[in-house]
């Protein structure tokens, strides 16, 4: 061996050597396999309850840090993956239903949270949930502090912001005769 192939030799030595040194003082990355373990047992499972006011997009605000800063190095058919791991089964089959043909597993992650937002979300109207926040009782057993949060949220979900004619209008039906059939006739012409 010349002179000329043997320090060619070395040099090809000894960058191999120095990117082995980097690789092993770089800070271990968790494999794709590994960080998708680690996630399925971070995010909890999504069921929706409107009564507890458990919509995609409340489920979403929670976890959606787990999906773009965790899970960033994930592709993307992993986070749908993931994403549909933890729709609870009638979330599941009702989404699937939904938007037969198409293949849950194929479609974008944004496209499939845009999806389930419109799905698992709120629909009554405005004026309904003004209704029933108005509404709100508190019981002889409930702490008056939880009793003030069950307002807040309750208030927030219903947009109060409300004009003299909207609140006029919530008067009429929260105090209107107890006769439901008055109120359903009402709040009908009212929405449209």
């Amino acid at each position: 061996m010349d002179a000329k192939a043997l320090d060619k030799l070395l040099k090809a030595q000894q960058e191999y050597f120095e990117k082995l040194l980097v690789k092993l003082l770089k800070p271990s990355e968790m494999n794709e396999t590994e960080l998708y373990s680690k996630l399925v047992g971070m995010i909890g499972e999504f069921v929706f309850d409107l009564t507890s006011g458990m919509t995609f997009e409340s489920w979403l605000g929670r976890h959606r840090s787990y999906f773009e800063e965790e899970g960033k190095t994930l592709p993307e058919s992993s986070k749908v993956r993931l994403l549909l791991s933890k729709l609870g089964p009638e979330e599941y089959a009702q989404i699937e239903r939904k938007l037969l043909p198409t293949k849950l597993s194929e479609m974008k992650f944004d496209e499939l949270c845009n999806e389930l937002v419109k799905e698992f979300s709120d629909h009554r109207s405005k004026l309904l949930k003004r209704f029933e926040a108005l509404n709100v009782k508190c019981s002889a057993l409930q702490d008056i502090v939880e009793f003030g949060n069950l307002v807040n949220a309750q208030c927030e979900r219903a947009e109060m912001a409300l004009s003299i004619e909207e609140l006029k209008f919530l008067f009429y039906f929260r105090y209107a005769s107890d006769a439901t059939s008055v109120r359903q006739v009402a709040m009908k012409s009212v929405e449209k």
